[in-house]
């Protein structure tokens, strides 16, 4: 999936931004950001 086609947008409002692709021909598909808020504040190995 070539990067233009992703764009970030807050799809459920919540105040995280989500993955959206929007293809060529229309077609959207949304990833939801469901990690908590302050998961990348802390270290994961």
């Amino acid at each position: 999936m070539p990067p233009k086609d992703v764009r970030s947008a807050d799809m459920d409002g919540d105040g995280k931004a989500d993955f959206v692709r929007i293809g060529w021909t229309g077609v959207t598909h949304a990833w939801l950001n469901e990690l908590p808020a302050d998961y990348l504040a802390t270290f994961h190995p």
